[in-house]
């Protein structure tokens, strides 16, 4: 009966090993690349909403939505009347949601473009698409 050699098995285990690393790095990479562009401030620039544009007005501008990488976020007219809140990430179907702390209502949006400076979501929740674009701030 011949005796087990480790010193034969390590080559294996080391092409296996460096095999399946770089595919593990690389999904946490690619999972992570979503919601790290999103953690920042953000200031709306326009809103449409069946076909009419909203942007030009001062309060519209002074909305801003801050997303934290602690999944905190907070949203409202800067710098006074920020309301904290929650956020939430279905990187498959590109589904942000927010959680509004005082109402515990939720508001899911389709993340339909993201760049370093633009932000473009589609409110999920009303009959009539509404599209809100954001600046980075």
């Amino acid at each position: 009966m011949e005796k087990f050699n480790l010193t034969r098995l390590f080559p294996t285990c080391t092409l296996l090993f460096l095999l399946i690393t770089p595919s593990c790095i690389s999904q946490t990479l690619t999972t992570d690349v979503l919601s790290t562009s999103l953690c920042r401030a953000w200031r709306i620039q326009k809103i449409v909403q069946d076909e009419k544009i909203s942007g030009n007005e001062s309060q519209l501008n002074d909305f801003v939505l801050i997303i934290h990488s602690d999944h905190s976020v907070q949203q409202g007219m800067s710098p006074d009347g920020l309301i904290s809140g929650t956020w939430m990430l279905d990187e498959e179907k590109r589904i942000f949601t927010v959680k509004d702390n005082e109402t515990g209502s939720l508001y899911p949006m389709k993340i339909l473009s993201i760049t370093a400076d633009s932000l473009i979501l589609q409110d999920q929740s009303p009959s009539e698409p509404l599209t809100i674009f954001y600046l980075a701030n």
